[in-house]
């Protein structure tokens, strides 16, 4: 049983590294990637994990804990162009790494894209939309 456990973790652990993290929007603020190897789609709605890695370290308000970056699972409405997130998980280090502060299962609502923000990137890539080079 322990040999088991220990497998799923290490299995856990090396997806983290190895995962194909694709850069789709950049600021000044953060970078933004989507995981093409983790899109799903269901009728004209897809999902993907994505992740915001913050080029400063980000405070929690609730405990003053510092975060660098934020794996998310969204979905897409690749019809009505909107989307939402469903999952959120706080790192303490880069690229979702370090210390797990906290993991969030989310029921928003639907919001609408806005032109060239990183959200809109995203959607284009879950919903393998083409992206022009200007872009």
């Amino acid at each position: 049983m322990q040999k088991a456990i220990l497998i799923i973790l290490l299995a856990m652990l090396s997806g983290n590294a190895m995962a194909a993290w694709v850069k789709v929007n950049e600021n000044s603020e953060f970078a933004t990637y989507g995981n093409r190897a983790t899109i799903r789609t269901k009728g004209h709605v897809a999902s993907m994990w994505s992740m915001y890695d913050f080029k400063t370290a980000q405070t929690l308000l609730s405990d003053s804990a510092k975060y660098s970056s934020t794996r998310q699972m969204s979905a897409y409405d690749c019809r009505d162009e909107k989307t939402k997130m469903l999952i959120s998980t706080l790192y303490s280090k880069a690229m979702g790494n370090g210390r797990v502060f906290n993991h969030y299962k989310l029921k928003l609502e639907w919001q609408t894209l806005k032109a060239k923000s990183p959200s809109e990137a995203l959607w284009k890539l879950a919903c393998r939309k083409k992206v022009s080079h200007a872009e």
